[in-house]
C-alpha cells in the first residue's frame, strides 16, 4: 500500500512538471491567411504607367503606296475628354482577340513580321476618333492624352514570330494598332516603324481572329 502511493505521488508530480514546462508553438493555419501572389505572373493592365504609347502618337501619313513624315511644329489640340462615353466602358469581359501583325508584299506574302512589338485596344469613342483621323489618317502630331484615356487602353506584347493575343476583353468595338519595323525588303533605303490600325468588332464571348496586317507595294 504504502509502495503503490509512493508511485501515484511520483506520477501525480511527473505529470505536473510536464504541464509546467515550455509549451511547442502554435504554428498558424497558412490556408486561412492571403498566400502571395506569383511574382513572375503580372497583369499588364494594371502597369499602366509603363505603357508605351509612342506608337500611337507618331506622325506618320499611312497610305497604300507609301509612308512619309509629316514635319509640323503645330500640334492638334484634343477635343474635350468624352467621359460621359468612357464611364459606361467595362475594364473586363469574357472575349479574346487573336492573331498575327505583318507586312505582305502585292502578293500577299509575308515581308516583316511584327515580332516582339506592342499591341493596343482602343475602344471607339469621338476621343479615339479623332486621334484615328488625325493622326493615323491625316498624319499630324497630336497633344497628349487625358490621363483618363489610359485607363481603357488595353496592351499586349507579339511573339518571335509576330503572334499575339489578348484575353478578358469586354464587348465592343475598337481600334486594333500596332507597328512594325522594315527596311529594304518594303523598299526604304532604312529601316523605318510603319503604323498599322483596323478597327475591329468584338462579341460578349467570342474568341476573335483578326490579323493586324497591310500591303506594301
Amino acid at each position: 500500500m504504502k509502495r503503490s502511493l509512493v508511485l501515484f505521488f511520483a506520477l501525480v508530480i511527473g505529470l505536473f512538471i510536464i504541464g509546467c514546462g515550455p509549451q511547442q508553438p502554435q504554428l498558424p493555419n497558412l490556408k486561412s491567411y492571403p498566400q502571395p501572389e506569383d511574382p513572375k505572373v503580372k497583369n499588364p493592365w494594371e502597369e499602366k504607367q509603363n505603357i508605351d504609347v509612342k506608337p500611337l502618337q507618331e506622325n506618320l501619313t499611312e497610305t497604300k503606296t507609301q509612308i512619309s513624315e509629316v514635319m509640323s511644329e503645330d500640334l492638334v489640340e484634343r477635343i474635350a475628354f468624352p467621359n460621359e462615353e468612357y464611364k459606361y466602358l467595362h475594364n473586363t469581359g469574357t472575349a479574346s482577340v487573336k492573331g498575327k501583325i505583318f507586312l505582305s508584299n502585292t502578293n500577299g506574302r509575308p515581308i516583316a513580321s511584327g515580332a516582339n512589338t506592342r499591341l493596343y485596344l482602343n475602344p471607339v469613342t469621338s476621343y479615339s476618333n479623332q486621334w484615328y483621323e488625325e493622326s493615323y489618317v491625316g498624319g499630324r502630331k497630336m497633344e497628349e492624352p487625358d490621363p483618363r484615356f489610359y485607363d481603357h487602353l488595353k496592351s499586349t506584347s507579339s511573339d518571335d514570330k509576330g503572334n499575339y493575343a489578348f484575353y478578358g476583353i469586354p464587348s465592343g468595338s475598337y481600334y486594333l494598332s500596332g507597328a512594325v519595323e522594315c527596311g529594304r525588303a518594303c523598299g526604304f533605303n532604312e529601316v523605318r516603324s510603319v503604323r498599322l490600325v483596323t478597327k475591329v468588332t468584338i462579341g460578349e464571348v467570342e474568341i476573335k481572329e483578326q490579323n493586324l496586317t497591310r500591303e506594301i507595294e
